[in-house]
């Protein structure tokens, strides 16, 4: 308990100790004080010009001080699972150039500075688990290199655009109040795109042009009543759930025959399903549970079930919530 002194090394190691306090030294480069008693951190963090590692996860910091923004040489900020609910606004690009990696889940934050925004460097980005609101166009303004983003489990209920981010690899917006999807360019890279437990009734029917290498795709519980047909595009797509929406049709056309999983159920107005499904032979888990289909529909129901229960490991589920192994 009480108070930390760094002993001359370049790296401090005191996770677990329960510590109230830190008294840092200059030559500091990695800072690991998570799951201590930490209230805030002290001012003279801002001497520690090496600095490329600062973890205090799992404290009872309720913000970061302004004089982190003197941490120039910085490359990960980990405070995920504290108190947080500001932050200051030197975290931004101009004093934290080398910043890669940015993890503040769990925290009380019900905002973001814009500045944030100007952290150009920045690859991983973690706000999840808070009850951020909102966020502006400036708060993703020059996260060109941004691969991983997770804002899932906020209040938020609109998002600025997302078209600065070309480098996306995953996004995950779940578990907010979103009523649209939220403004891309071209993804090239997009793989998981997860923005199920939200309010979406719409989507444009181009959206998925932009996402070519889209492998996860997550809509579930949301007010869907039909998908855009650019869906059809995504030639790499694995994953679809679209489970527990206000469906009524799906796209007719030539699927992606790359599909492995596609969840419908509880879509209870569905009632066609397009005969081009049992063209993908690669499916092995089909849930069509709740559907009350027509008899066309039921043809390509049996379909699916040979094409899943046909394979090791496959699941079907039938209209009648029947679950069929392989």
């Amino acid at each position: 308990m009480g108070c930390a002194v760094s002993n001359g090394s370049a790296e401090l190691e005191v996770a677990e100790k329960e510590l109230t306090k830190l008294a840092l030294r200059p030559e500091l480069r990695k800072i690991h004080a998570g799951d201590n008693k930490l209230t805030e951190l002290p001012a003279s963090i801002g001497e520690c010009q090496q600095l490329v590692l600062l973890d205090v996860s799992g404290n009872q910091l309720t913000t970061l001080p302004e004089e982190i923004g003197k941490c120039h040489a910085l490359e990960e900020i980990l405070c995920f699972k504290n108190q947080i609910k500001e932050l200051p606004a030197s975290l931004n690009g101009a004093n934290l150039p080398a910043l890669k990696i940015l993890n503040l889940f769990n925290n009380k934050l019900r905002k973001v500075p814009d500045e944030l925004g100007t952290l150009a460097s920045v690859e991983e980005v973690n706000i999840a688990g808070n009850k951020l609101m909102a966020l502006s166009d400036a708060a993703f303004a020059k996260w060109k290199a941004v691969r991983i983003l997770n804002l899932y489990d906020n209040n938020l209920v609109r998002i600025g655009s997302l078209e600065p981010l070309t480098a996306l690899m995953e996004i995950r917006l779940y578990g907010n109040n979103l009523e649209d999807a939220p403004a891309i360019s071209r993804m090239a890279a997009l793989e998981v795109f997860e923005m199920h437990k939200n309010r979406v009734a719409a989507i444009p029917d181009d959206y998925f042009t932009k996402t070519p290498n889209l492998k996860r795709l997550v809509l579930s519980n949301n007010l869907l009543k039909t998908l855009p047909s650019s869906i059809l595009s995504c030639s790499s797509l694995k994953q679809l759930q679209v489970q527990d929406n206000k469906m009524t049709s799906i796209p007719s056309g030539a699927w992606p025959t790359s599909l492995e999983t596609v969840f419908l159920q509880g879509n209870q107005e569905l009632t066609e399903l397009p005969a081009e499904l049992a063209q993908c032979t690669n499916l092995s888990r089909v849930n069509i549970s709740k559907l009350a289909l027509s008899e066309s529909s039921l043809t390509v129901a049996a379909q699916l079930q040979k094409i899943c229960c046909t394979k090791q490991g496959g699941v079907f589920w039938d209209p009648n919530g029947r679950q069929l192994n392989a």
